[in-house]
């Protein structure tokens, strides 16, 4: 606003609010937060550019039309500041890289290195008064990478340490070292047939999958004791009237059905995880039916 030319047109500051605000229907709201994500609500106007907001009509004395440019001089103001990026004390600037749903955050993040890489011999630089040169630099502020290396880090110290928890369990309820044994090595192969079928099926190598595991590992360790120890009892009885397959093949079968009883127990109690599994994934999508015939 110019003071000498609103006091030579007479025009007061109320007039030219009154201006604008009847000369445009441009209504902000504010912001919506929606999953995380604010969205900007706005009302879009008439006005096109900076040039449309001057034309704005004040009012027209003796035929003369009062512009708002006649009193004032209209220029584009700041964006609406959400924030700022504060790094020690010191204001920087800043950006977010944000991975699409399913993807390896450690090969998105190799992936970022990589590029970064690439874009610092283009980055800008100066040369200062001692004679030193200052470039932009870019510098990981939050890194993923650690977060992800302990998380994994601190889920395969509790699997060893469940593995060999259940060894020691084992050895100290059979008593038998060939039995104990037998039960030991299902550990690690139950494992390995994980990670083997996990590959397959392309599930990834997170939280959830080793913590099933871990959980698992209980469950396998139990099976394995209540089998072996069965069988062990049917090997020792001494029945000399059955061959030693015969005596395995009876202890087996003999709470065979109350472990795969048990198993799948556990099995069902794990299948709401994998119908929110899919329900994300989108398979239950609507868009995904066919369209019904006319």
């Amino acid at each position: 606003m110019h003071p000498d030319k609103l006091r030579a047109h007479r025009v007061t500051l109320m007039e030219v609010y009154e201006a604008v605000r009847t000369s445009n229907i441009d209504v902000g709201a504010k912001v919506l937060e929606k999953n995380g994500v604010e969205f900007f609500i706005r009302g879009i106007g008439f006005i096109q550019s900076v040039e449309d907001l001057e034309k704005f009509l004040i009012r027209a004395e003796e035929g003369t039309a009062i512009q708002i440019r006649n009193v004032a001089t209209v220029t584009l103001g700041p964006e609406f500041r959400r924030g700022a990026l504060d790094k020690a004390g010191r204001e920087a600037v800043g950006g977010v890289v944000v991975m699409r749903y399913g993807e390896n955050p450690l090969r998105v993040i190799d992936r970022i290195k990589e590029k970064i890489r690439q874009l610092e011999p283009g980055l800008p630089q100066r040369t200062l008064p001692d004679g030193r040169v200052s470039k932009v630099t870019v510098v990981p502020f939050y890194n993923r990478a650690d977060i992800v290396h302990q998380t994994i880090d601190t889920l395969k110290e509790a699997l060893m340490e469940e593995t060999l928890m259940a060894t020691v369990v084992i050895f100290v309820f059979l008593i038998h070292l060939r039995s104990a044994a037998s039960v030991v090595v299902t550990l690690p192969l139950s494992i390995g047939l994980c990670f083997v079928l996990m590959h397959f099926f392309g599930v990834d190598a997170n939280i959830m999958s080793l913590a099933g595991l871990a959980i698992a590992i209980g469950d396998v360790g139990d099976m394995g004791i209540i089998m072996t120890e069965n069988i062990y009892r049917h090997v020792a009885s001494g029945d000399k009237s059955k061959s030693h397959f015969q005596k395995v093949y009876e202890g087996a079968t003999e709470v065979g059905g109350a472990i795969v009883t048990t198993v799948s127990n556990t099995l069902v109690s794990f299948i709401p995880i994998f119908f929110l599994r899919i329900r994300r994934e989108g398979f239950f999508n609507r868009s995904r039916l066919p369209k019904r015939l006319p």
